[in-house]
């Protein structure tokens, strides 16, 4: 790993990645797309009040470091640059988030950035009472996570069903479905939200149908359906989970407050959702010796919680969801967990 000299000439440092060097041996190696990306840019260093002028407002990011390329193909690019379609007045983009507000859904938050999926019923009772909503239990459409996408821009412009419509809409701005990544070492099976059934509404007068989103009830698409090709990460594999659109207009005063159902401030965009299911050798009631891939890849016998004495095994892993429209993404860091003692 090293730094490239950026401090003065454009520089162009290309490498193979280890599947290219593969095709390459096969003699079936073709360039064919190309893909552009600013991970290593940072944009506060625009300066608009360089006192040598206009010419110098972007000289700190021109000449900021950036690694050599490297050979993994997921090492690269995270941040890819989109170009919808060439609109060049878009002025929002839309980011996803995921949902800790409508907690009438049942819907698994998080607590110091982490999420818990519980191996079996046991460990739920006793991970519920230590983490509040911030848990669910592997292969349970009881509970799920809730995602968002939409504008957050601090109600300018205002988060109205009309604004939607004209920055979201009109804009081709709307994920139809996500693709959801996930260790397959670990994880073995997505339950995804209903779309037939589900629905994120709510306005003044709540007449607009309420909210109620159910994952793997055995109605709608409640099948994942899996992605070829590869993800770029070890051991994982994708899966398309379908989307609603999210209806949930600006409320005020005697009935209620949107910001309570919503995490965005602006427009809002579609919400999906979904819950996980682990392999069964991971679902080891508690006692007797740890099954063999909290050892390997996690830790075993740990004191996790203050003020409680039970030990736990567990796995943390990243589960990633990206819109299929508009590219964006989120990581959803999840512990996978198991009662010891």
């Amino acid at each position: 790993m090293a730094f490239l000299d950026n401090s003065g000439d454009i520089i162009l440092d290309a490498v193979l990645t280890d599947l290219g060097r593969k095709r390459l041996s096969e003699g079936n190696f073709r360039i064919t797309q190309f893909a552009l990306g600013d991970d290593e840019i940072d944009y506060s260093l625009y300066n608009k009040d360089h006192p040598s002028g206009s010419a110098y407002y972007d000289l700190e990011i021109l000449q900021t470091p950036v690694f050599e390329a490297f050979t993994r193909t997921n090492a690269n690019i995270n941040y890819g640059l989109m170009s919808y379609n060439g609109n060049t007045k878009l002025l929002y983009l839309p980011i996803i988030l995921l949902n800790e507000k409508a907690t009438g859904q049942s819907n698994i938050t998080s607590t110091s950035g982490v999420s818990y999926l519980a191996a079996n019923t046991t460990t739920e009772d006793l991970v519920a009472a230590a983490v509040g909503n911030a848990y669910g239990r592997a292969g349970s459409s009881d509970r799920k996570f809730i995602f968002e996408t939409g504008l957050q821009t601090a109600g300018d412009p205002d988060r109205t069903i009309a604004n939607r419509t004209s920055y979201i809409v009109n804009n081709g701005l709307l994920d139809r479905d996500f693709t959801l990544s996930y260790d397959k070492r670990f994880i073995n099976k997505v339950i995804p939200i209903n779309t037939n059934s589900s629905k994120f509404k709510y306005a003044n007068g709540n007449t607009s149908g309420g909210i109620n989103i159910s994952v793997g009830d055995g109605t709608g698409d409640s099948t994942a359906n899996s992605v070829a090709g590869n993800t770029g990460l070890d051991n994982y594999v994708s899966y398309n989970i379908g989307a609603i659109d999210n209806l949930v207009d600006k409320v005020t005063g005697n009935d209620g407050n949107d910001l309570n159902k919503s995490q965005f401030t602006g427009p809002r965009a579609r919400v999906t959702a979904f819950t996980l299911d682990i392999h069964d050798t991971m679902k080891q009631d508690p006692g007797g010796t740890s099954p063999t891939k909290y050892s390997l890849y996690g830790k075993t016998a740990q004191t996790l919680f203050v003020g409680y004495t039970e030990t736990y095994d567990y796995i943390d892993t990243i589960v990633y969801i990206r819109g299929n429209t508009t590219g964006v993404t989120a990581q959803l860091p999840v512990r996978i967990i198991r009662q010891n003692t």
